[in-house]
């Protein structure tokens, strides 16, 4: 996975580096696709608030 991160990596490094990506649904595109929404953040104030 670092390897794809280098400057001078490979378009097969990049592909393989994204294939995680999609399957967890963690690109923004994937996230599409699989028509998952982000929901608010329940827990913010009472992080803040400690």
């Amino acid at each position: 996975m670092i390897a794809a991160e280098q400057p001078d990596a490979t378009v097969a490094l990049l592909a393989q580096g994204m294939v995680p990506e999609d399957r967890l649904g963690v690109a923004p595109e994937s996230m599409r696709l699989l028509l998952w929404q982000r929901s608010a953040d329940e827990m913010g104030e009472r992080r803040q608030a400690s």
